[in-house]
Parts: structure tokens; sequence; C-alpha cells
């Protein structure tokens, strides 16, 4: 009861925080573009190379061997209308300088806490509730504290604590035990969680912060140190390539033999974890239905936490599963829960293709199909419906259920929070 208490606390302060800022006009933006390469990534505008772990100003650094990420990296192409941006990080905007800048109510500079200069380096970032984290070129992972109250006290930051630091924005290595840091970090996790997760070169993963479901089956656990995910408690999870948090359950994309694969684990409230079934996994489970899917995105939905819609980018198409309330899951059905992987569809019934990308919201979703972005989701659409913007070459935040709209790059270099031109700082800090 009190773990319920306390997500649905959180839930309802991070929504309304969420929908102050679209009233306000900020800017919320993020995401990732990517198609999967063998071991690395394929940014939509040439970001990095897998197999040569070359990365661009803007892209996910690429990984030899099985390791890596799928789907880092949401690349804004350079040269549009001197624009500034070079890729979005879900609330964060990157510069082409490497400046990373979290775009909220005001805006904020993510700075290195030892040199009290910009974060460098950034190959990857995930936008927590209370906390951000980044992947960076050194090999280690980065985090640090948004919120002064809430951001550390379920261990967040990976510093050793579940102590909350009044030093904001400021990035800490992530730890494994008393000064031994996280190493060989390849990216960090995508998703609003409570919780922290990095992939290594090597295709291992590590978790910190909240790990009650993520470890522990239920059994509050809070964590101020990474601890490697494992599939029966010894073996760590191997071949993983990227990684989603809800708030309750995560979902990792492996190399398999001859194609991508969908593993998850953790709460199943909603069916979640893809099984045609409620019952919880302590461990990562596969997840049929798939083709050869390259980006994962989990939104947990408006039952505080507790239920979730997962989506993956499969090929051309999209497929979800979990809860559908508000038409969550984009199949254009009343059905609830969605047991399985089922292609998102259009008003018409026929199956959304040509997606390059997808990003969550505030319980709706959206991607960026050819050059215009399309989305779906509670107090919207139970299907996918275009939002009738052209030229949009790289999107965001995806808005949702509380006020305002999606966030996206179109061909101009302009940045837009819905149907507002928003001005990033370009200049020095």
């Amino acid at each position: 009861m009190f773990l319920r208490l306390l997500i649905q606390e959180r839930r309802l302060r991070f929504g309304w925080n969420r929908w102050k800022r679209r009233r306000s006009g900020s800017a919320e933006v993020g995401g990732t573009n990517a198609t999967a390469g063998s071991g690395g990534s394929n940014a939509n505008a040439g970001a990095s190379n897998g197999s040569s772990g070359n990365s661009g100003a803007a892209g996910k650094a690429g990984v030899s061997g099985e390791g890596g990420e799928a789907g880092a990296g949401n690349v804004v192409p350079s040269g549009l209308g001197g624009s500034c941006l070079s890729a979005l990080w879900s609330t964060y905007v990157q510069r082409t300088d490497g400046v990373l800048l979290l775009e909220r109510s005001s805006e904020q500079t993510i700075l290195d806490s030892t040199t009290g200069l910009p974060l460098a380096g950034i190959v990857s970032v995930q936008d927590g509730q209370y906390h951000g984290c980044a992947a960076v070129s050194d090999g280690s992972a980065q985090c640090w504290q948004v919120d002064s109250g809430n951001g550390n006290t379920s261990g967040q930051l990976g510093n050793g604590t579940t102590m909350a630091n009044a030093v904001l924005y400021r990035a800490t290595p992530v730890l494994m035990a008393a000064n031994t840091p996280l190493t060989d970090v390849s990216s960090v996790a995508h998703g609003v969680s409570n919780a922290g997760c990095a992939v290594t070169t090597a295709g291992g993963l590590y978790c910190w912060g909240d790990l009650t479901w993520l470890v522990n089956k239920g059994t509050a656990l809070l964590s101020g140190y990474a601890q490697a995910i494992t599939t029966d408690g010894a073996t760590p999870l191997a071949n993983v390539q990227q990684v989603a948090l809800g708030y309750t359950n995560a979902c990792a994309l492996l190399k398999g033999d001859s194609a991508h694969e969908v593993w998850c684990w953790g709460n199943n409230a909603a069916g979640e974890l893809g099984q045609g079934d409620a019952m919880p996994r302590q461990y990562p489970i596969k997840v049929l239905g798939l083709t050869d899917p390259t980006k994962l995105v989990i939104e947990p939905t408006v039952d505080f936490g507790q239920r979730a819609t997962v989506c993956a980018l499969d090929g051309g198409s999209v497929r979800c599963w979990g809860d559908n309330y508000g038409g969550a899951a984009g199949v254009n059905s009343a059905t609830n829960p969605i047991p399985g992987p089922t292609l998102v569809v259009n008003q018409s019934g026929a199956a959304l293709d040509n997606v390059q990308d997808m990003e969550l919201g505030n319980s709706v979703f959206a991607v960026l199909r050819g050059d215009a972005l399309w989305d779906w989701g509670y107090g919207d659409t139970g299907y996918a419906a275009n939002y009738g913007i052209p030229n949009v070459v790289a999107i965001g935040y995806a808005g949702g259920n509380g006020g305002g709209g999606p966030r996206y790059v179109t061909s101009d270099g302009i940045y837009h929070s819905a149907m507002t031109n928003v001005t990033v700082n370009c200049g020095a800090l």
C-alpha cells in the first residue's frame, strides 16, 4: 500500500509539472531516432557507425561486439536555418557545441560537478522523473538531480546514497560500489522512472535507484549503487542493445541469433510483459510476435505507474501491448489490456507504415512518419492520426493528457512546442 501511494503521489506531481510546462509554452523535447545496426545505430541523419565505433557530434557512440543501443541519438540534420540544435533527448536539447540544456519552465545547463563546465561527450540521455542521466564518451554514466526534494531519494543518481542533493543539474558518476565507477557504458535507459539503467559495450545491463520491480519482484529495494540485471539471480543478461523503463517494469532490446528480440520483466498489472497474463516476472522473459524490433518505448498510463503501455518500432511499423486505457495502444479497439504485440493502425484500420521514430508523452505516443508527426492515446484518439504539421525532421516529448501537444523540429531549424515556436539559447553560457 505504501509503495502504491508513493507512486500515486509521484505520478500526480509529475503530471502536474508537465501540465504547467505545457501551459507556459516551455520546451519539453527529446527522444531517439535510429534504425539499429549490428551492435550500433544508424541514426536518421547519419549519427554513428556501430561497426567502427565512430560517433557524430549529435549521435550515439558506436560500439563493438554484441553491445550497443538501437535508437539512440534523435539527430537534427545540420544546416537547418542556422539552427544550433544537434539532438533531442526527451525534455533535453543538445546543441551543436555539445552543451546539454534542460528545457522546462526555465532553461538549465547540465554541468560537470568536477569542473563546473558543461558536461561534455554526451552520447545518450535519460530523462527521469526527478533526475537525468547520460552516457558519455569516456565510458562513464553521469547523473544529476532536477528536483530539490526528490531527485535522489530512491538512489537515482547512483552515487551510493539515497538522499536528495541540494545542488541541482550537476552531473556525478554512477558507482558500482564505494569509489568504484561504472565503466564501459555505451548508453543509458529511455523513459520516465525513479531508476536509471546503463548498457555496457559488452552488452550487459546495470540499474540503480528504485529497483523494487527491476530486481526484487515488488519488494521494496532502493539502491544508490548500480546492480547487474540477471536472467536467474546469477547469470548476467547479455547482448543488450537498448533498455526502456516504466515506473514498475522494464524491457530490453537484445541482439538475437538472426534478429533483435524484446525481453521484459517487472510488474505486469496490464500485461505489459507481453505474455498474455498479469503475472509479474522477476527476471526478463522474451516477448513473442515481433519481427526485428529496433526501438522500445514504455509509457506509464493513468493508473499512476501501476500499469503501462509498451511499444516497439518493428520495421516501419509500430506494435504495442499492455494497457490500452484511452486508446494508449493505438490499435483502434476498446479491448484492454492488449495481451501481446499488436499493430498500431490509422482510423481506417490500416497498419501504420514508414515510421522512423517514436516517442512517449503523458499517456500518449507520437511517431515520425516520413516528414509528418502522428500521435494517439489518452485524451486524443485510439488510433494513429496525422498531427497536421509538415516538414518535421525530429520529434521530442509527445505531449498529451493535461494539455499541450508534442515537441518537434521542422526543416527550417525551428523548435516547436505544439504550435508555439520556442527559442533555444544558442549563445555562450
